[in-house]
């Protein structure tokens, strides 16, 4: 059986996003425009291998011949949905309203999960948001990935904030009164090894997160697991909720973490505060 005999249908559509491969099945309708179909294929590689793709990127990542690549390319720069940059390509703002247009149709818990699921597509890993609730972190949106062992759990988890890389995002924006009542109500204790206990040690991770706009829980919480954490901005620039994404510490380095997760983690965050202001 071929791979294109195994894709998924829905009333005789491709369900799953197609191939170069897939579109041969069509062949036989008279009514299927290939053109249009390679070009939107080239889109879809710009939002599963984006945000910047050359031309022999793109037609590595659809399957398309080279040249085929460039015209699709050329055509979405004349029409004004890419635009060069350097030897490559390069989403234009006249695509966002389209996307905006499908992530406010699904309100804003289902547009901010998009977001979620297509970061835990590029990262591989489970990722989470999370707002405070007194001392604790509560899961307000997760996109979990099936290896062995994950970080988090499930949408309603509550967390103490204080030893997790969401908590000490959100209690950096706290007032100092505020904070020093929260810390009271949840003193810190011992969950492993790793877990930073002395209060001036808390209170100085908390800054350090605040500083940096990003934190590292490196196995302070569940032994095994790290994970790294943004703030989430309202239209104020207020943080209002934190993104993160994390897994086993034996896959997951501090390096890669930032070196990597950090910059798709923030554009995800951002993409995120957007929507909470639009939705």
């Amino acid at each position: 059986m071929t791979d294109t005999a195994k894709t998924p249908r829905v009333h005789g559509a491709l369900r799953d996003p197609p191939s170069a491969a897939d579109m041969e099945s069509f062949s036989g309708d008279p009514h299927f425009m290939l053109s249009l179909a390679r070009g939107l294929l080239v889109l879809q590689a710009f939002v599963t291998n984006g945000p910047k793709l050359t031309v022999s990127e793109a037609a590595k990542v659809t399957g398309l011949a080279r040249a085929t690549a460039r015209r699709c390319l050329y055509t979405l720069e004349k029409v004004g949905y890419v635009g060069p940059e350097g030897n490559a390509f390069v989403l234009e703002s006249r695509f966002l309203p389209l996307a905006r247009a499908y992530l406010s149709s699904l309100g804003p818990e289902g547009s901010v999960q998009v977001v979620l699921d297509r970061l835990r597509d590029q990262i591989d890993e489970t990722c989470a948001m999370g707002k405070l609730d007194g001392a604790q972190i509560l899961y307000t949106s997760v996109a979990r990935r099936s290896h062995a062992r994950t970080m988090g759990g499930t949408m309603g988890l509550r967390v103490p904030a204080f030893c997790t890389s969401m908590g000490r995002i959100l209690l950096a924006q706290l007032e100092p009164d505020e904070l020093e009542a929260v810390l009271d109500s949840f003193p810190p204790v011992k969950f492993t090894q790793f877990t930073v206990t002395d209060p001036a040690e808390v209170r100085a991770c908390i800054r350090e997160a605040g500083r940096n706009g990003f934190s590292i829980n490196d196995q302070e919480l569940d032994l095994g697991l790290r994970a790294l954490s943004v703030p989430i901005h309202d239209h104020r620039g207020r943080v209002i909720a934190a993104l993160n994404a994390g897994g086993e510490a034996s896959r997951l380095s501090n390096s890669l973490l930032v070196g990597r997760f950090l910059p798709l983690l923030r554009e995800a965050a951002k993409e995120i505060s957007q929507l909470i202001e639009q939705v």
